[in-house]
């Protein structure tokens, strides 16, 4: 097993239990404790996992871009493939930065006509292969973390603006607090998309659902449609829809 296979088994069984033990993660990962203390040590440095006593705890921080890369990738997929079904044909769509989000940019009919205008510097370069496609890339300071621009220029890029539809990611969403992501200056952004967009897709995947992170930027009445994946709880998504959003399992 490779290593970022280990980090994200290690990372779901932390969350998924609330907790987990050295021994626990090497008896389910088949590898020495040693292992196990080095790879949470990591994932600690990147802000995944809490370590204590014998074992680690989940912390919802915000990872880096390569360890996202790395877990639920099968369900960020399916994400992606359900929301090219909703893009239109011609129009403009807002992409928000992030691993979910970049499932998508490859899906994307070459036929398609679009403006796009994205945060992400790596969107913009990948839409370049899309022959039909007018990007349009927000300005603002690149945070190393996420490799998404922010602060006031790419605010500014979506003020005034009418698209079609945005396409936001967030870190923890649930019925109580609405959407939420760590960072302050990632949130100003994702609040001036949503206020600019017709109509708003959020994607996240099920480890997004009941999590609550320290910068709101949406409530749940702001969206029209939550894509996820099938493994999200069955309770999250009644919660939700309680509201009157529909959440489209994928």
């Amino acid at each position: 097993m490779y290593a970022m296979e280990r980090y994200r088994s290690i990372v779901e069984r932390v969350r998924g239990k609330g907790r987990a033990s050295v021994n626990d993660l090497a008896d389910h990962l088949d590898v020495a404790p040693e292992t196990i203390r080095r790879d949470l040590s990591y994932l600690e440095k990147q802000g995944l996992v809490q370590r204590v006593h014998g074992g680690a705890i989940p912390v919802w921080l915000e990872p880096t871009v390569d360890l996202k890369n790395s877990i639920q990738q099968a369900e960020k997929l399916r994400i992606a493939k359900a929301v090219i079904s909703l893009l239109p044909e011609n129009g403009t769509v807002i992409l928000d930065s992030g691993t979910t989000t970049a499932q998508i940019v490859p899906l994307i009919p070459n036929d398609a006509h679009l403006r796009i205008i994205t945060n992400s510097p790596d969107h913009a370069v990948s839409l370049m292969e899309k022959e039909n496609v007018e990007i349009i890339l927000a300005g603002g300071r690149v945070r190393k973390g996420t490799r998404a621009c922010v602060d006031q220029w790419a605010i500014d890029t979506f003020e005034g603006l009418v698209a079609d539809v945005a396409i936001v990611a967030t870190n923890g969403i649930s019925l109580a607090r609405g959407l939420t992501t760590p960072e302050p200056a990632e949130g100003a952004v994702k609040s001036a998309m949503i206020k600019a967009a017709k109509k708003v897709l959020v994607v996240a995947d099920h480890t997004k659902f009941t999590q609550d992170h320290f910068v709101k930027f949406g409530e749940i009445k702001d969206i029209n449609l939550v894509i996820t994946d099938d493994a999200v709880d069955q309770g999250a998504i009644a919660q939700i829809e309680t509201t009157g959003i529909k959440v489209v399992r994928a």
